[in-house]
């Protein structure tokens, strides 16, 4: 059900990055906020929202046809007349089945009891994400909500909603926003303030000269875990982690002054945990420019890049590895060899195919090519189509095993041993298996053991729901 799930998430990404209602983390909300200009003399009013169970509470049926029909529209009005092609026949079937063999028909098991969803979106489903913010985005695209004068800004991370709106007093910008920001079946809670109001990661709020602005915010919980210094993990990781702080602090002030007490606060942070006072400062001096005068950055790389990922563990070994030179070394040597074999330029460094290795390729327009090799014929990728020769070559590093890590897998191999025999021994004991007595014994007529194949094997009985979207399954 997941790849089926992660294939749709994945179509509905260019739906996601185009829905101007959508935001996509706190630096994008930054940027826009950075373009927001409100009109001198009138009222603001921060307002924020929070979709109670956004998930649970979303009509999946209803949701999953919604969803469809913005895949549909989006993608289908690029190919014109052809849309109804065979072709686009079968992919429209092929994503519509992934979308509900992923999500419908889920269970979850809690104290030894399975649950069959009957209705809302399920959590660590790959694409619940997509179907929510597409699903709120739908509501707020017919409710025109970003076409209302009295709506300076409006934008929603998955379930938090964020609104600056245009009012005299509090309740009237409360009134304001309930009154056109409505998803079917779902219910709101408003906070509004003519100050300041937490959202994410940051607080905005007003300043002396009415303008807003936003600082970092620590929700209530968080207990600012870093990574110790008394880690395993290498220097360049803890300073990298270190400089991605400053980043994420510089995006999220407005102003320098409030900049740099976040960086104190950071610095006295890490010495906190150990980390050289020295070096801290250090990594501190060298980047607190740098991350302040970025920190609306923009890649400017539309495309996105195909990686190739090499598994490595925290070994100062791999320090020494240069992973772009394997890279060329690796895909350069192919290229070249293609290249020479499509001219038959073969030499020793570039050798023909042995002669009793003999094949016939003929190329096809799709992917892949059609081989025929020691009297069968089948299908290979072609890796010039699959545009594996162009990735790029980059390596992720895990911890190192340690004792533990030993200990723990002998102690689940012991575990699963255990289990393993207890079920032999229970299934071979007669005191466990007693042999019914003679006269009690049938006999089985195999023509009876015939079934059909539309049989339906699993048998579900559903009792009252025990909660809204869920019914307990016996198999």
């Amino acid at each position: 059900m997941n790849p089926a799930a992660k294939y749709v998430s994945k179509q509905l990404k260019p739906l996601i990055e185009g829905s101007p209602t959508i935001i996509h983390g706190s630096k994008d909300l930054v940027i826009k906020l950075s373009k927001l200009s409100l009109t001198p003399g009138r009222h603001w009013y921060i307002v924020t929202g929070d979709v109670v169970a956004f998930y649970p509470n979303i009509p999946l049926n209803k949701c999953l046809d919604i969803v469809y029909n913005m895949w549909y529209y989006h993608v289908y009005d690029d190919y014109g007349p052809d849309y109804d092609s065979p072709i686009n026949r079968k992919i429209q079937d092929l994503f519509k089945r992934c979308l509900y063999v992923g999500n419908t028909e889920l269970v979850t098991q809690f104290q030894n009891k399975f649950y069959l969803q009957n209705n809302g979106l399920a959590m660590g489903v790959a694409d619940s994400p997509d179907l929510a913010n597409l699903y709120g985005a739908y509501f707020e695209t017919k409710n025109k909500v970003l076409e209302n004068p009295a709506i300076a800004f409006y934008g929603r991370y998955i379930d938090d909603c964020l609104a600056i709106v245009y009012a005299e007093s509090e309740q009237e910008a409360l009134q304001k926003v309930e009154n056109i920001v409505k998803f079917d079946e779902c219910v709101i809670e408003w906070n509004v303030s003519a100050s300041w109001q937490p959202f994410l990661d940051m607080a905005l709020y007003k300043d002396e000269n009415y303008k807003l602005q936003h600082m970092p915010y620590r929700k209530a919980g968080n207990y600012q875990e870093r990574v110790p210094w008394i880690s395993h993990h290498p220097l360049d990781v803890k300073r990298g982690t270190f400089i991605g702080e400053m980043s994420r602090l510089a995006t999220l002030s407005t102003t320098l002054s409030v900049y740099k007490d976040a960086i104190r606060g950071l610095v006295a942070l890490y010495i906190r945990r150990g980390y050289p006072a020295n070096l801290v400062n250090s990594w501190m001096r060298n980047n607190i420019r740098e991350r302040w005068n970025n920190r609306l950055h923009i890649h400017k790389s539309s495309e996105h890049v195909d990686v190739l990922v090499l598994k490595t563990e925290f070994n100062l070994a791999w320090n020494y590895f240069n992973a772009n030179e394997l890279s060329k070394t690796i895909f350069g040597y192919w290229k070249t060899w293609l290249s020479k074999a499509d001219k038959k330029e073969f030499s020793s460094e570039f050798p023909a195919p042995p002669e009793d290795d003999k094949h016939q390729i003929v190329a096809m327009p799709t992917d892949y090519l059609y081989v025929s090799m020691r009297g069968e014929e089948y299908y290979i990728p072609d890796i010039r189509k699959l545009d594996i020769l162009n990735r790029k070559l980059i390596t992720s590093r895990k911890r190192t095993r340690n004792l533990l890590d030993l200990a723990s897998l002998w102690k689940k191999t012991v575990l699963e041993s255990m289990d393993t025999q207890i079920l032999e021994e229970e299934y071979y004991n007669p005191l466990f298996n007693p042999t019914p007595p003679v006269e009690e014994q049938m006999d089985i007529d195999s023509d009876l053991m015939n079934y059909s194949a539309n049989r339906i094997l699993h048998l579900r009985v559903s009792p009252d729901p025990v909660s809204r979207g869920w019914r307990q399954a016996h198999w």
